[in-house]
């Protein structure tokens, strides 16, 4: 009887050690696949750290263009980053796999829109102030005469349809 006491209380894992198995489960089928993920994942950050200083745009100019592409590794960090839950959840199962495709696609679609979105909505808050410190003039008035400004040796000559006002001059009127 001793002995199944104690063997109940020994076999019982801690709350840390089952938070630790489900962690572990739930990355150990693909475990390559997220470490190789995660090494991407690295990559990229540091690219995008070298790309956003002064650093980025002299390797851009010493390459003579050739490192164009590099200057996408934020943008890819940022969609690589958003699909993480479907990676991660790849091998977990049917439902764990259409839901980290789920919250992956939502993610993705948050970065593709929400960004563009916000930019939108700024520059039309900033095109309001401005257009507030315009002066508008209370009503356009229509042109009343027309002065016709030509070169000097031209000047006592009629127009190409050998009129006083030809086509040139009539369509400067209507």
């Amino acid at each position: 009887m001793n002995r199944n006491t104690r063997s109940s209380v020994v076999s019982r894992p801690s709350l840390h050690t089952l938070s630790l198995q489900r962690i572990r489960a739930a990355f150990s089928p693909g475990r390559k696949l997220i470490y190789r993920y995660l090494k991407l994942l690295a990559l990229l950050t540091i690219v995008s750290a070298v790309m956003a200083c002064d650093l980025g745009l002299a390797i851009l100019m010493l390459t003579l263009g050739l490192a164009f592409p590099l200057l996408f590794a934020p943008a890819a960090l940022c969609y690589l980053l958003a699909a993480f839950p479907a990676v991660a959840l790849w091998r977990g199962g049917s439902m764990a796999r259409f839901t980290g495709v789920g919250i992956s696609a939502a993610l993705i679609a948050a970065v593709a829109i929400i960004p563009g979105f916000i930019s939108n909505q700024r520059a039309g808050r900033l095109d309001a102030a401005t257009q507030r410190a315009d002066i508008h003039p209370a009503a356009t008035s229509a042109a009343r005469t027309l002065e016709i400004m030509r070169n000097r040796e031209n000047y006592d000559k009629l127009f190409m349809d050998a009129e006083p006002c030809g086509y040139e001059c009539r369509a400067l009127l209507l």
